[in-house]
């Protein structure tokens, strides 16, 4: 798994899309990421769903 904050450009393999109130987040490998368009990277992000939990 990779901490919090990382970047990578590409997602992967594997990966699979979900919806998070509404907001879609990429799942792979233990991380969740968001896109990011202004430096077209994708950032690790905390578990959305923690939230809920």
């Amino acid at each position: 798994m990779y901490p919090v904050g990382y970047r990578a450009k590409a997602l992967p393999v594997g990966y699979r899309k979900v919806i998070v109130s509404g907001k879609p987040y990429f799942y792979a490998k233990g991380n969740y990421y968001r896109w990011l368009p202004k430096t077209a990277t994708y950032v690790v992000v905390k578990n959305p769903g923690a939230a809920f939990g």
